[in-house]
């Protein structure tokens, strides 16, 4: 893997490029692991939501490129990452009303059904 393009992408987008680095890999396997153990998986929807608004904000501007090919390829990325933020925000509607299911280990944290 090359991790020098990974460097220079970041490079001028990042306030504090170090955490685009393994503090974000940590942030995502946390929230997929609670999603997946069902311990409040409601905030593990919007952990997912957290990290792809900035991801999608910083590192897919198609409006910013000229050349067709690159703006077609960014632009795709940019609505395929809205479209997993609709997803995470759906995830997090549903686990906060209807609960993680009868195997999950926890109660959502944030209840918005009824009581």
């Amino acid at each position: 893997m090359d991790h020098a393009r990974f460097v220079t992408t970041a490079r001028g987008r990042l306030p504090v490029p170090y955490l685009a680095g393994w503090p974000t890999g940590i942030w995502l396997l946390l929230a997929n692991l609670l999603m997946v153990l069902g311990i409040w998986a409601d905030i593990a929807a919007l952990m997912m939501a957290a990290f792809l608004v900035p991801t999608t904000l910083l590192f897919h501007r198609f409006w910013t490129f000229s050349d067709p090919a690159q703006r077609r390829t960014q632009e795709g990325s940019f609505y395929r990452n809205i479209s997993l933020l609709g997803a995470t925000l759906a995830l997090f509607a549903f686990f906060s009303v209807a609960g993680a299911g009868r195997f999950a280990l926890t109660e959502p944290l944030l209840k918005l059904g009824s009581p």
